[in-house]
């Protein structure tokens, strides 16, 4: 209907030339009649009847001329013109898919001026919005690729971001759906005190703060929180926000989940703490040997005590580069290399290194060679504090004893005092770190025990407290045997 539209109009100013034509060939008809009476023409010798029977066939036959030549001009023009619509709108579909203007316009020359004229302007225009369509593609292909290489690297942050528009979430990276512990879809296009309404925030002061309050915080400087949600451990985040450009209707909202970088630190602490605590002992050892050397002794006793000396600093060495390799607690305490460890011999050889440490006697019971694979550093060191751990519980001239055996294909050391013992109910909860005994005046840190269940585990065992023979404590390593036999001790 649209094509032939333009062709109709054509064809109905054509049909109105052919009738002034026609009207015109009448004239012309009614002219030479009259130039031919002037001329002497005698019409009247014709019959009436035939004299108008010739000027009705010339008139209708000047008629029919006119639209015959009126029709076939329309048909033409109208081919043309039908042409010259049909390259506008091809041309036209293929400029607004930005491609190149390789055919210009040709214009029949039939068609009249004004057309001819208007072809022209539209045939450059056509070029132009090619051009520009094409550039207009370029620009949006690359401004999708941007979008997407954002998306894709928002999306995988291990920040969280979300953005904010009149207060309504309308960005969030999987990184906040983690943090609040809730789907994109009941975050993005809600508020961001809805989005946060089962959530309870703590400054590091204990301080509890609101959504808005929050916001307020982080908008002047970055703060660390605690995030308290319903179903979800506690975990600390530290947030900033900010107005990109300073507009007031947007902001940009980062959380990063800080808990690691916390524990860590507060790891570092107690590091520092556990190996503090684990000097003393050889720092013990080495001022008893000392107060030993300033007495009379023979030259075989002042070896043994120069050499229990030197292999406690060479211990407390050892520690040191602990702590400057180590970040993490397990790690400080776990082995680092495993070979055959024979507890009998590592029972006997921490006797002799200690026995100048207290008024106590130490005795060790063993049942033959025991071996395990282990490391006889943290070995040593858990049997070390489980030793002077007993030096403050037992009464003086007690015997301490290093009890050494197998039982259920496992091997055992364990360390029997004559002291008070450890309650019932205290049993499991004396190895925690920095956990004491209550009522006890016995000066510590609580973290013997803690160390030696920490070394007993990082090598496949475990630690418990039992009775002692005596009705005192009895702390027991269990250790995985380093051979298949097995045997009751």
């Amino acid at each position: 209907m649209t094509r032939s539209r333009p062709s109709s109009t054509l064809r109905v100013r054509f049909a109105a030339t052919a009738a002034v034509s026609a009207f015109g060939g009448l004239l012309t008809l009614f002219a030479a009649l009259a130039l031919a009476d002037s001329a002497g023409f005698d019409f009247s010798a014709l019959p009436t009847s035939t004299f108008a029977l010739l000027a009705f066939i010339l008139a209708i036959g000047a008629g029919v001329v006119g639209m015959a030549s009126g029709l076939a001009a329309s048909d033409r023009v109208a081919r043309s013109a039908r042409a010259f619509l049909d390259h506008i709108r091809s041309r036209g579909n293929a400029a607004l898919e930005g491609e190149p203007y390789e055919t210009p316009l040709d214009v029949d020359p039939h068609l009249p001026f004004e057309m001819r004229e208007l072809g022209t302007v539209i045939d450059d225009l056509l070029r132009q919005l090619s051009a520009h369509t094409a550039e207009l593609r370029r620009a949006t292909d690359l401004a999708w690729q941007a979008e997407e290489s954002l998306a894709v690297a928002v999306e995988n942050l291990p920040d969280g971001i979300a953005l904010l528009r009149d207060g309504i979430v309308v960005l969030a990276n999987p990184a906040v759906c983690y943090l609040i512990g809730r789907p994109a879809d009941d975050i993005v296009g809600r508020s961001l005190e809805a989005v946060l309404a089962d959530a309870d925030f703590f400054g590091e002061d204990g301080e509890a703060l609101s959504p808005s309050e929050l916001l307020e915080r982080a908008l002047r400087r970055p703060i660390d929180v605690r995030i308290t949600l319903p179903g979800l451990a506690d975990r600390w985040v530290s947030l900033a926000a900010r107005r990109p450009g300073g507009h007031p209707r947007h902001v940009v909202l980062t959380a990063r989940d800080v808990a690691e970088e916390r524990r860590r630190s507060d790891l570092r602490g107690e590091i520092l703490s556990l190996v503090s605590h684990d000097l003393r002992t050889p720092l013990t050892v080495i001022t008893g040997y000392i107060d030993l050397l300033e007495r009379p002794l023979d030259p075989d006793a002042r070896t043994h005590a120069a050499e229990g000396a030197r292999r406690s600093s060479v211990r407390m060495l050892e520690l040191l580069e602990d702590l400057l390799r180590a970040t993490r607690a397990d790690e400080v305490f776990a082995p680092r290399t495993l070979s055959p460890v024979d507890l009998t011999a590592l029972a006997d050889e921490m006797t002799a290194s200690l026995a100048t440490t207290g008024t106590q006697r130490l005795a060790v019971r063993a049942a033959g060679s025991v071996v395990v694979l282990g490391d006889p550093h943290r070995l040593r060191q858990a049997l070390s504090n489980l030793i002077t751990n007993a030096f403050k519980y037992t009464p003086p001239a007690s015997v301490i004893t290093i009890a050494v055996g197998r039982k259920d294909g496992r091997a055992t050391i364990a360390v029997e005092d004559e002291g008070p013992g450890i309650p019932e109910n205290a049993r499991t909860t004396v190895f925690d770190r920095l956990k004491r005994l209550e009522g006890g005046d016995v000066p510590g840190t609580g973290l013997g025990l803690y160390i030696v269940q920490s070394i007993a585990e990082g090598h496949g065992g475990s630690a418990r407290v039992e009775d002692a023979p005596s009705g005192g404590a009895r702390v027991v390593i269990d250790l995985p045997l380093a051979t298949d036999a097995v045997s009751d001790a």
